[in-house]
């Protein structure tokens, strides 16, 4: 198939055309429904199933952009790591979490200790187990400035660690190597 796929409509006819079964489809999409616990629409994984299942999947505008950020992570799965938010603890590295932006904080500038400048910004997601801050500082912040981000997006946090923040309350700070997707 030439032609990328761009509804779920579409990517339930290509999973049928190459030779998927409807239960087969159903299944995988249950599957998938079950991981994201109400957090993604169906059509949203229906494309995410042809996705895996080797089917173009095109989107205009500024899903294109996360879809590019997608395909350059394809490499690792990173579902099986992903941990819900209501297990997070202090002291936990090399997280992965899946959650539904509730509330964006601004970005702020800082001058460090040494003198430099410094740029932190926040917002909280919630993964229906719980709510958690993500803190990303510098360049990291950039991502919070681009187009897709916003209130009610679902994003991943690949890459994070977590410690006691401000008000003793566990917060998930993006690692120098993390990154949101």
């Amino acid at each position: 198939m030439t032609d990328s796929v761009s509804s779920g409509e579409d990517a339930f006819n290509a999973l049928l055309d190459l030779g998927y079964s409807e239960r087969e489809i159903s299944e995988m999409v249950k599957s998938k429904s079950m991981k994201f616990q109400g957090f993604m629409s169906k059509e949203a994984i229906l494309l995410m199933v042809a996705k895996k299942c080797g089917i173009a999947v095109g989107e205009a505008g500024r899903e294109e952009r996360l879809s590019a950020e997608f395909e350059r992570n394809d490499e690792i799965d990173y579902d099986e790591f992903t941990i819900s938010i209501g297990e997070l603890d202090e002291n936990m590295s090399n997280l992965v979490l899946l959650g539904r932006v509730q509330s964006i904080f601004p970005i702020r500038e800082f001058t460090r200790k040494d003198g430099s400048q410094g740029v932190v910004g926040s917002f909280l997601i919630n993964d229906g187990t719980g709510t958690t801050k993500i803190v990303l500082w510098d360049q990291q912040t950039d991502v919070m400035r681009s187009d897709f981000f916003e209130k009610d997006q679902i994003v991943q946090v690949i890459g994070a660690y977590s410690k006691l923040g401000r008000n003793d309350l566990v917060e998930v700070h993006l690692a120098k190597t993390g990154k949101i997707v």
